[in-house]
This record gives structure tokens, sequence and C-alpha cells, in this order.
């Protein structure tokens, strides 16, 4: 796993955003492209394009060779059609302006596009998964030959029990392909690796047993929690701005009237006065703003505090260490310098012996008894014989 990309995540801001819509993981949309780096790359059910730019914006960025696909028929049903025709022509235009190079919409359904594309070509599918079971169902195992040995799939609203019935075929490909992992925040999101072999390369971070994998989804959820609520705060702000012209509309058309009815004096008094009305509410609203920003920068003071306490601890910790090392060191210098003693001790004795065996060697007695000694000698080699 390339700790480069999952730290570049933090800092991905998605240049295609239409609200209201499903923008609850575009954080790990534009990671797992790049960690992957697919050749072929294949999303069923676009709708607004939100989660499809976003795996387009990171292959742009990051220079990848990646070919990506959208199907989508964008049909609607009776009430729906004229917002659909909408939805294509945003995404259509998007997709031209920006990514014509390497992205391909297919304005048809999911098993008319499966026989444009070759066996074990696609090495990453996301599934919409807001249809019905047999749909999702129909969708996987329609486009299942198409993936390659080690393929990971994805698939959205694992998490609405009431309102989809994709967490059902989830649970059921949970069970199948058990190299997995989910997200349960903005209505969920399942990704399981397609191992169709035993011996296909499973990538670490998803393993059923992988160590980061807890920290990827909590990473992940928290970023992506972020990028909601900034999309709120937009949202919000949009609709202030909507407001703001709406009231600047009614202040022209009372300006209007108000210059019909009253003299120029007075005209020039509610002039002033709705200037007034308006700045204070200009005011009011960059103070908003000014809250939002300043609970941001105490959070980061908070994550920025806890990570100096933590790097505290180490350092305590660091120094009772290198204080029990230092005490185990002097013990062993002692233990030393006693063996030394030995050893010199040891060295003195073998002297004083070598020294009694030369006077010993060298004195009258053994000098007279070396003939006899040298007759023993013989006598041995004889008896031996």
């Amino acid at each position: 796993m390339n700790q480069n990309n999952v730290l570049d995540s933090a800092a991905f801001s998605p240049r295609f955003l239409q609200l209201p819509g499903g923008c609850g993981h575009l954080a790990f949309s534009s990671w797992i492209i790049q960690e992957i780096s697919p050749q072929v790359f294949v999303q069923l059910g676009v709708d607004k394009g939100n989660a499809y730019f976003s795996f387009c914006q990171a292959v742009a960025e990051a220079g990848l060779s990646t070919k990506c696909y959208a199907i989508d028929a964008w049909s609607g049903d009776e009430q729906t059609a004229l917002y659909a025709n909408d939805f294509f022509s945003t995404v259509k235009t998007h997709n031209e302006q920006y990514y014509g190079g390497f992205s391909l919409l297919l304005r048809v359904k999911y098993d008319e596009a499966v026989d444009s594309f070759d066996d074990e070509s696609v090495g990453l599918l996301h599934i919409d998964g807001a249809q019905s079971y047999d749909e999702v169902r129909r969708a996987f195992d329609v486009w299942l030959p198409k993936l390659i040995s080690d393929a990971v799939v994805t698939l959205g609203n694992i998490n609405m029990q009431k309102s989809g019935s994709a967490w059902k075929f989830w649970e059921e490909l949970k069970a199948r392909y058990p190299h997995n992992m989910e997200f349960i925040h903005s209505n969920g999101l399942g990704v399981a690796q397609i191992s169709k072999e035993a011996h296909d390369n499973v990538l670490e971070w998803i393993r059923f047993d992988s160590p980061c994998k807890e920290q990827l989804i909590n990473y992940f959820s928290t970023l992506d929690k972020r990028y909601l609520e900034l999309t709120e705060t937009r949202r919000h702000f949009d609709n202030l701005n909507r407001v703001i012209a709406q009231r600047d509309e009614q202040i022209v058309s009372l300006n209007r009237l108000a210059m019909e009815q009253l003299s120029k004096g007075e005209i020039e008094r509610r002039k002033l006065e709705v200037d007034g009305y308006k700045a204070e509410f200009k005011l009011s609203c960059r103070l908003r703003e000014k809250e939002h920003e300043l609970e941001a920068k105490e959070h980061e003071l908070k994550v920025i505090d806890e990570h100096w306490k933590k790097s505290e601890a180490l350092r305590y910790e660091s120094e009772v260490r290198c204080q029990v090392l230092a005490q185990e060191l002097e013990a062993f210098r002692v233990q030393v310098e006693l063996l030394n003693g030995v050893i010199q001790e040891k060295e003195r004795y073998a002297e004083s012996l070598l020294r009694e065996n030369e006077v010993i060697m060298t004195s009258f007695s053994m000098r007279i008894t070396k003939p006899l000694r040298g007759m023993l000698n013989i006598v041995r080699r004889i008896k031996r014989r």
C-alpha cells in the first residue's frame, strides 16, 4: 500500500459536485483507483456523476493510464425522464471538457454494454447499488467474466436496509469473497477483491486478517464525513446566496415602488435604511462563516494537542528506558572489573607455579636422579615390547 496516496487523499478536492447528490465516499474513490491503478475501470450507474468524476479526477491528477467507462441509461421514469436528460447533458459536458481523452460515457443498460468489453479486462468495477436486489445481482453476474482474476468491486448503498436491497446482495458477496471491507456512513459502501483462483494476489490492506484495514476504514470515514460537512456548508451558503438574491430583487422592486410614491428626501432615507439592512444581513452571514472557520481551527488545534501529548508520553518512556539501560550497563561494567581482578589473580598464581617448577627442575636432586629416570624410561619401553 502506497502511504503517499493515502496522505494525498486528504487534500483531494472534487472539481465536479452536483447537489443534492451522493458525495459520501469521494476521498476513498480517489484513493482506491490510484492504489489499484487498473487498466480498465467501469462504473455501472452514474446518475449526477459525483462518484464517477472523483475516479476520473484522480486518474488525471495521478497521470494513470486507466481507461474509464460510465454506463447508465439515464432514462428515469415518467416523472424523472426530463431530469435524467438534464443529468446526462451536464455529465457529458463536464466529461468532454476535462476527461475526454480517457473517459467514455455509454448511455445504455448494463447488460447491453457488456459485450463491448473483453473477458478478464476490468480491474475495478463500481456498482451504484440503488436498484433492486435482482438488478444488482444480475449486474454483478453479467460483468463477472469481464473482471481480471484479482479485480476489486465496490458496491454502493449497502447500508440502506429500509429503502434498498444492495445490503442483501452485499452479505452474499462477503460470504463468497472473504477479502473485503465496508463503510457504513453515507448509505454505506462495500469493497471486495474478487479472487477467482487460490493463487491470486490479494491486496494487503483488504485481506480478511489485515491489521491496517480498520485504520483505513476509520481514516476514510473521517475524511469523507469532513467532505459531507463541507458539502453541507456549501449547500447552506448557496441557499443563503439565493435568499440574498431574492431579497435584493425584493429590495429593487420596493425601491422602484418607493421612487414612484415617495418624495426625493424620503427615497434617500429609505435607501439608507435598506442599505443598512443589507449590510447587517451580509455581516451576519460573514460572522457565521467566521464561526465555522474558528470551529475548524479549534478542531485542528485539538488534534495537534493530542499528537503533542502522545509525543511527550513517548519521550518520557524513552528517558525511563535509557535510565534502565544505563543502570544495566553500570552493573555489567562492575562485573567486568571483578572478572578482570579474578583473571589477574589467576595469572599471578600461574606465574608462581612456573617459578616453583623451574626451581624444582634446576635443583641438585633432579640432576642426580636424571640418569636413573632415563634407565626407568628404557625399562618401560622394553616391557611394552
